[in-house]
């Protein structure tokens, strides 16, 4: 590998590690896994999709859902949606 492609790959890594950071911050309520066939620059699930990424994967397994393909079904985008607290019996708002 030459030193260029390192370089490249220590800043995807910290950008991805970035990302995971950030997203433990700000709980964003949807995360959109867009690799699919046809997509600009990642179009590859098998190496660019969240799975590939320990710390994104662990995070969505965690603390999301997966909500559904938008598209065509095994090439659509991935959503995923937070998983809400939920209120206990007794507990709701009045």
């Amino acid at each position: 590998m030459s030193v260029a492609e390192q370089a490249a790959e220590r800043t995807t890594l910290a950008s991805r590690l970035g990302v995971v950071a950030d997203m433990q911050d700000a709980r964003p309520r949807f995360f959109v896994d867009a690799v699919r066939r046809g997509a600009f620059g990642f179009s590859d699930r098998q190496a660019y999709g969240h799975e590939r990424f320990a710390p994104v994967s662990d995070l969505l397994t965690r603390d999301y859902r997966f909500a559904g393909e938008l598209g065509r079904p095994g090439d659509g985008y991935r959503l995923y949606v937070l998983n809400e607290p939920t209120v206990a019996s007794g507990d709701e708002p009045r």
